[in-house]
């Protein structure tokens, strides 16, 4: 697991090839993790991060995430 609940993340959620300008990022702190069932295909990791932006919580896959202070 490379996240722990407490860890604070920098988080990242636009797509590459989208033409959407919205600012889709922000930090946050993980307050769970946990295993999701891919539709019988994989298991993916997801965290629940507390976004300080929006004030709310939402599930991120590993690839949006980064410790803040890291550089990716």
């Amino acid at each position: 697991m490379r996240y722990s609940i407490g860890d604070l993340v920098k988080w990242d959620y636009s797509e590459e090839d989208s033409s959407s300008s919205a600012e889709n990022y922000g930090t946050g702190i993980i307050v769970e993790i946990k295993y999701h069932d891919m539709y019988g295909l994989d298991q993916t990791l997801l965290y629940k991060i507390y976004r300080t932006k929006h004030k709310d919580c939402f599930w991120f896959e590993d690839k949006h995430l980064n410790l803040k202070g890291e550089n990716k």
